[in-house]
């Protein structure tokens, strides 16, 4: 249970939320759309507008590579929201941050 807290949690969650409720044939699922679609199919995602969505003690994305996507595809494209206390479970973590923070970049492209 502490690898999966350090791993994926931020500093004080709880990671015992990730411990059941996965669905075997949907994990499945996944594994086999992403081995069957190369990255380069939907890395740059068109034109679109992106929005990183970032988590503070994410060990995958490290504040140093916070700027990345701005970096590829450039500030104009790519709008960086920093959500603080939480890991690569952001969306399990805190869910309503996460949200919020996706519905108010939404809200923002009209």
């Amino acid at each position: 249970m502490i690898y999966l807290q350090k791993t994926f949690f931020a500093p004080g969650r709880d990671p015992r939320i990730w411990l059941t409720g996965f669905d075997p044939v949907a994990q499945k699922a996944e594994e086999i759309a992403r081995d069957a679609t190369p990255q380069s199919e939907y890395w740059n995602a068109g034109t679109a507008p992106l929005l990183d969505l970032q988590a503070e003690f994410d060990p995958f994305r490290p504040r140093s590579t916070a700027n990345q996507l701005v970096d590829e595809f450039g500030a104009a494209r790519v709008t960086v929201k920093l959500v603080k206390n939480a890991s690569h479970a952001l969306p399990v973590e805190d869910p309503a941050a996460a949200a919020g923070a996706i519905i108010a970049y939404a809200r923002q492209l009209r």
